[in-house]
């Protein structure tokens, strides 16, 4: 399957690609277990290579074809889907070639898992901002010319690689499982009138969180190392390879925990879970409210609008931009479970109303009692507007320039790109997420992003 305008190419489902260009057909990823990785040539070109079976049909023909392996690409100013049932045959019909006679070297990363997200989100029009001009909606002029290229064994920059294998100075890395969105990373791609195969094969690493083959990863940190960039950017492969998570394992762990906090909060008082990774349910939680505890530890959780009375409480959001009409119980709960357990550690978290809760609830022990109180927070509800009926920023832009605003940096918000019921939140720090389920990106905003489903998949 061809195409070489952005409008040729439509996601049907999770599973499903449409061409309708001048190679019209579909490509069906028809089991869940399909998997991408990075297949990459010295030659040089660059792809992501997948094993489904993937089933590719021709509309000229209409004959289906179910294939083992799909190659996806950027070739000169076509991009495409190639299937095949032999890998090898396959890249090498698609110019990712290796050869001894020519020292073309072929390099395959370790492969992922792809989800119904990972397509989606590529296949959206942020993303196809960086391959397909806006206007018309052609692809990008193709240009190698700025790439890095390998001239033998004795190039220093192979050389360079090759000393730094052997004094372990550099590990290669794992692409992390919490990281920017592709436009984040690569904000410039959207600017830059070109494209090519590399640049292509970086975005789709980026949405499907594939590892680089690590003798790329060598080349790309010795390259750095010769030929640092004079501006100090980072060049977009750099970029890539240094990305880290920004969570250590403990602190992801921890933030999976008072995400699952978040989610039982919703339950009723008896169906809640009873333990979560050692953490055990406290007996003065109610249907608002729930606290787990694990020695001198505890993660309070406050529940999102579940009722007519959570309705009420959102409209207080939007008038005063705070959740005022749950504060007094809210704080007088936190009294007593903290008087309870005399905990040395507290954390709060919550979805929506229950985020702008709990943000509310370490704002005040910060304050009024100098506890740092710590937590992560999703999708918080908020309203952002200026001037005296907002109790977060009653100045506006003079409290911003002031500093006369509240702001809590021990609480971490987690918002999903596109939820409008969380986008003028500033209140906190701040991790933004890219799922990739609105298919229709002409739309900016979509409530489907405030559900808190989202983050089990973002923090799998």
């Amino acid at each position: 399957m061809l195409a070489s305008n952005r409008h040729d190419i439509k996601v049907v489902n999770g599973y499903t690609v449409s061409f309708s260009g001048s190679h019209p057909g579909t490509v069906v990823f028809h089991t869940p277990g399909t998997t991408a990785k990075f297949a990459i040539s010295t030659c040089p070109h660059w792809g992501i290579l997948f094993e489904g079976p993937v089933m590719i049909t021709n509309s000229m023909t209409g004959r289906p074809r179910v294939c083992k392996f799909l190659l996806m690409d950027l070739f000169i100013n076509k991009f495409r889907f190639l299937g095949h049932d032999n890998a090898d045959a396959l890249l090498e019909g698609s110019g990712i070639k290796q050869s001894h006679v020519q020292n073309w070297q072929r390099f395959l990363g370790e492969p992922s898992v792809v989800l119904p997200e990972h397509l989606l989100t590529l296949l959206t029009d942020d993303h196809f901002d960086m391959f397909f001009h806006r206007k018309g909606g052609a692809v990008k002029s193709f240009c190698m010319k700025d790439e890095p290229q390998v001239t033998g064994p004795d190039d220093p920059i192979v050389k360079e690689a090759e000393r730094l294998r052997e004094s372990g100075k550099f590990q290669p890395r794992d692409c992390p499982a919490i990281r920017l969105s592709a436009p984040q990373q690569f904000p410039h791609y959207v600017r830059e009138a070109t494209i090519n195969c590399k640049r292509f094969a970086l975005v789709a690493g980026q949405v499907f969180g594939l590892r680089l083959p690590d003798e790329v990863q060598f080349f790309a940190y010795a390259n750095m190392n010769q030929n640092p960039h004079r501006s100090g950017y980072r060049r977009a492969i750099e970029r890539y390879i240094l990305q880290c998570s920004p969570y250590s394992k403990e602190e992801l762990a921890l933030l999976r925990i008072c995400l699952e906090v978040a989610r039982q909060a919703y339950q009723p008082p008896g169906e809640r879970r009873a333990s979560i990774q050692n953490f055990d349910i406290d007996s003065l939680g109610d249907e608002h409210v729930c606290t787990y505890v694990r020695g001198d530890h505890l993660i309070i959780g406050f529940r999102g609008t579940a009722c007519a009375t959570d309705v009420a409480v959102d409209v207080g959001i939007v008038c005063k931009n705070s959740p005022w009409m749950k504060l007094p119980g809210a704080y007088t709960y936190v009294e007593e479970v903290t008087e309870k357990h005399k905990p040395k550690h507290i954390m709060v978290t919550g979805h929506s109303l229950g985020g702008m809760i709990a943000y509310r609830v370490a704002s005040k022990w910060r304050d009024s009692k100098g506890k740092k109180v710590t937590g992560h927070i999703f999708n918080p509800f908020c309203c952002n507007l200026q001037g005296p009926f907002n109790q977060e920023n009653p100045l506006g832009p003079l409290g911003d320039l002031t500093g006369l605003r509240s702001f809590n940096k021990n609480v971490m918000a987690h918002l999903i790109r596109g939820d409008p019921l969380c986008a003028g939140w500033d209140s906190t720090p701040v991790r933004e997420y890219d799922l990739g389920f609105l298919s229709d990106r002409k739309i900016p905003m979509s409530l489907e992003a405030h559900s808190l489903e989202n983050f089990v998949a973002a923090l799998s």
